[in-house]
């Protein structure tokens, strides 16, 4: 999934791609994926933003045994892009936190400035650490290490037989995609057509307003909503589709698109009327999860 979804990524902005994973120490080991996912995707998503055309992202992951049942997972993501400055390296898992005063930064480049201190909550919370060694010019480097229990064959063989059932299975229906990040777009995309689900795409909540509204009923099955989005956040974006007088305004599942997972996040999802939320970046087993709940409840 990583090499898939890296190399797509690299080749879009002209970037070179370097993955390298050592002969792993256990068959399998314990883990929140979703998560280990976020963490890991936030970095890549991070480095490829950040380096220019013509540099190099750079992928590398092992394993390392300690004790009879714990392996420690270090996952290492660097590039050779703009760096950071030390001054923001002090502060960078602080949140809404940006390099402002780095002279290489496009100041145009979209971001939140969640994304490093989501990834270190992560995996703070999973008992882990991240190491940064970043210099203005030269790239940056996070190194993060987090121990795992090793799995035995019972839960290997029982996990795969969840994971393979349905997996492959078709899903027909047609989601609006509201998504003003052209990176989390075409990934988003490239998951739910990956499923046989149409989509179709705003790139504002504003915009994903006005495309709804434009549709005849029962046209769009589910509303894909992120939530940090220009003219109008996905939060107003959702209260405005609820108040559209219009039989299916009311009924449509509108699922949160956040990288902020925490409870009060999630609440306020709720409170604006949201169905159900996923964590950013995208993981295609939750993805797929969520469809087929909200799907199997309109039947």
């Amino acid at each position: 999934e990583i090499s898939n979804l890296l190399e797509s990524m690299c080749y879009d902005k002209g970037l070179d791609c370097v993955i390298n994973a050592a002969p792993p120490q256990a068959r399998a080991f314990m883990a929140d994926k979703v998560r280990l996912n976020q963490v890991t995707l936030n970095l890549l998503s991070n480095s490829v933003k950040y380096t220019p055309s013509g540099g190099v992202v750079s992928f590398f992951v092992d394993q390392e045994i300690v004790g009879g049942d714990t392996v420690i997972l270090h996952v290492c993501v660097a590039d050779n892009g703009i760096g950071m400055t030390e001054e923001f390296q002090r502060k960078m898992f602080d949140e809404f936190t940006q390099d402002s005063k780095n002279p290489l930064r496009d100041k145009t480049t979209p971001g939140t400035g969640l994304g490093l201190s989501i990834v270190n909550k992560m995996v703070q919370l999973m008992g882990g650490q991240i190491k940064v060694f970043s210099k203005v010019g030269k790239g940056s480097s996070f190194l993060v290490s987090i121990p795992m229990r090793i799995a035995d064959e019972k839960n290997v063989k029982n996990t795969a037989k969840k994971t393979t059932a349905g997996a492959d299975a078709p899903i027909a229906a047609t989601i609006l995609l509201a998504e003003d990040n052209l990176i989390n777009k075409e990934i988003a995309e490239r998951i739910f057509t990956k499923m046989g689900v149409t989509v179709e795409h705003a790139d504002n909540g504003e915009e994903a307003v006005t495309l709804f509204s434009g549709a005849e009923p029962g046209h769009f099955d589910i509303i894909f909503m992120d939530i940090q989005m220009p003219k109008l956040d996905g939060y107003g974006a959702t209260k405005a589709i609820r108040a559209l007088d219009r039989p299916d305004a009311q009924k449509i599942p509108v699922v949160a698109m956040t990288a902020n997972a925490f409870a009060d996040a999630v609440q306020k999802a709720k409170d604006v009327g949201m169905d159900e939320y996923v964590t950013k970046p995208l993981d295609p087993d939750r993805i797929r999860e969520v469809l087929q709940n909200l799907l199997a409840k309109r039947r």
